[in-house]
């Protein structure tokens, strides 16, 4: 009993491998792809939409806009909670390949959308496809995706300061 007890006291980065860390390296990279995804679907969803919406519809750009980001957080949100379960059926890696080849095929598409409704519909796809996390063990899961979470408000901090370098106009506008 006092074995159990032991390793239970360990904290659990000394209990990954090589292997293991060289995963969660692989999967912060992937959280930091996601992040910047986002951060490129906000700068780019009204020139996206101004394109699929016609000229009367303009004025309610801000409405499409936010229909387009609240689909991809559900997506987001739909991955992360599916994923994990996902991933204790099928295996990581075959959750992992499923999940980039979704991520990348609904992406792509989203260039030949059509109008906004075909647009918004593939959105959650891309989000779903995005968070699907499987990389973890059940014991270590809710610690890897604590740190690859925390690690987004430095790199939110980040693009928002490149943004204002290359896009000081940008900036400004939304102050007003």
């Amino acid at each position: 009993m006092g074995t159990g007890l032991a390793a239970s006291a360990t904290p659990w980065y000394r209990t990954l491998d090589r292997e293991q860390w060289r995963v969660l390296a692989a999967a912060n990279v992937a959280w930091l792809f996601d992040g910047f995804e986002i951060y490129a679907l906000f700068l780019t969803v009204g020139f996206a939409l101004h394109q699929l919406l016609a000229a009367g519809e303009y004025a309610a750009l801000p409405r499409y806009a936010g229909y387009v980001l609240a689909a991809t957080v559900f997506g987001w949100a739909t991955g992360g909670v599916i994923g994990g379960i996902i991933a204790d059926y099928l295996g990581r890696r075959r959750t992992m390949i499923l999940a980039i080849l979704a991520y990348s095929l609904t992406t792509g598409l989203s260039a030949f959308a059509c109008n906004w409704q075909s647009f918004s519909a593939l959105r959650p796809i891309v989000g779903i496809g995005s968070c699907v996390e499987g990389f973890s063990t059940r014991r270590t899961r809710r610690f890897t995706k604590g740190a690859k979470k925390s690690q987004m408000q430095p790199i939110g901090l980040l693009q928002t300061n490149a943004s204002k370098q290359f896009r000081p106009q940008m900036h400004a506008d939304a102050r007003r």
